[in-house]
């Protein structure tokens, strides 16, 4: 014999679609902020950045002051040196880790520079021949 008490069909509400979560509203709501305000977040960001730059720079500085007893424009001076070094070496690793991402995607440099040329090709030289051909009528009608 059944259990009477349990239903063998589920009720009506439970196959209705799900209710989304939290996550999804506030992985769409950053997409959208993304796409609507790209130019206020990027400068948003810059500007946060430049200001953990400084800070660091600020913090090396009076580091180097007390730590060494260096002046203070010895000081800025082997900050902006040390600076210079970590961007440098930044720039290397990130051309480095962009280098391997190409080549892991593509076959060879050639086959990337010749699929790059093609590209350009296609869609930017045509659009810049459009362009010339509108400024040149903007110049002389």
């Amino acid at each position: 014999m059944k259990n009477p008490t349990r239903q063998t069909t589920p009720p009506a509400a439970s196959v209705a679609r799900p209710r989304r979560g939290r996550r999804e509203f506030y992985i769409w709501s950053f997409w959208f902020l993304i796409l609507m305000f790209w130019d206020s977040l990027l400068d948003l960001l810059l500007h946060g950045l430049h200001i953990v730059i400084e800070f660091l720079e600020l913090g090396l500085e009076e580091f180097l002051e007390l730590a060494f007893h260096l002046e203070g424009h010895e000081a800025q001076m082997f900050t902006a040196w040390t600076g210079l070094a970590a961007f440098m070496g930044l720039g290397v690793f990130v051309y480095l880790k962009v280098v391997r991402l190409i080549r892991s995607r593509f076959r060879s440099w050639a086959y990337f520079r010749f699929g790059l040329v093609q590209w350009l090709r296609d869609n930017w030289l045509p659009l810049s021949f459009l362009s010339s051909i509108y400024l040149a009528t903007l110049l002389f009608f």
